[in-house]
């Protein structure tokens, strides 16, 4: 501890050679202590606030940022992370499509290729339910459905897949398309909703090319994304492994 000494300053003398006392006093043995109270408490009290501030920012990833609709038990493993999307990029006069963030092709001609990956991702979507989570998820509705579901994430993959496959008829239905035209509207529909829903409000500006009197909008832009991988490896988990027909269920 310091210590301080009570006289902290030596009176002047006045002319006549006495001591004026003055009206100035040496602080109060218990004036420093009291100070050095107060700002421990400021302190802890600003340690405080950056703990709770903490605690929020690590909560967005889940709980904060989870929706009513949302499946419950796969609340705790929402992740959100940064992601740079693809697009169109204009290359010595020619438009080319540049794949961003994403590891394998799902658009373009290599079909075997892009089949296999749009498999992957589509083959093990759909998981069953218990009777609670079942309750839990459709209420009152709950007695007309089946005992599994999948993720509206992995059905409106399931439809652009099928509008992929629509593009290249040639390709994938080369003795006509399926008689459902009900089943592309659907997809088309659905997607459009899903897309206005969610409202995603990463700005996407226009570039202008300088040799041609082209301009294009640039969507090879950074958005804030639900993690993926992290929803695909809680849907491992939770699977179990069964045998459907998916004509039935789309």
């Amino acid at each position: 501890m310091f210590t301080w000494s009570r006289r902290l300053y030596k009176p002047l003398q006045d002319d006549d050679g006495s001591e004026d006392s003055g009206s100035y006093k040496a602080p109060s043995s218990t004036f420093w202590p009291m100070c050095s109270a107060i700002l421990l408490s400021i302190c802890l009290f600003l340690l405080f606030l950056l703990q709770r501030k903490s605690s929020c920012v690590g909560n967005t990833n889940a709980q904060s940022l989870s929706s009513k609709t949302d499946f419950e038990p796969a609340i705790p493993d929402i992740q959100y992370h940064q992601v740079q999307f693809g697009g169109i990029v204009l290359d010595e006069g020619t438009f080319k499509i540049t794949g961003g963030a994403a590891t394998r092709p799902y658009v373009g001609t290599s079909y075997h290729e892009i089949d296999e990956a749009w498999n992957e991702i589509l083959e093990k979507r759909w998981f069953n339910l218990t009777a609670e989570e079942k309750q839990n998820a459709f209420g009152e509705k709950a007695g007309d459905y089946l005992d599994f579901v999948q993720l509206d994430t992995f059905h409106l993959l399931h439809c652009i897949n099928h509008l992929r496959k629509v593009i290249d008829a040639d390709v994938y239905y080369p003795k006509g398309l399926p008689p459902l035209r009900v089943h592309t509207d659907h997809c088309l529909d659905v997607l459009r909703e899903s897309v206005q829903c969610h409202g995603d409000l990463t700005p996407i500006p226009y570039r202008p090319d300088k040799k041609t009197s082209y301009y294009y909008s640039d969507s090879i832009q950074v958005h804030t994304c639900r993690n993926f991988d992290t929803l695909r490896n809680w849907l491992a988990n939770k699977r179990e492994s069964f045998s459907i027909d998916p004509f039935k269920l789309e």
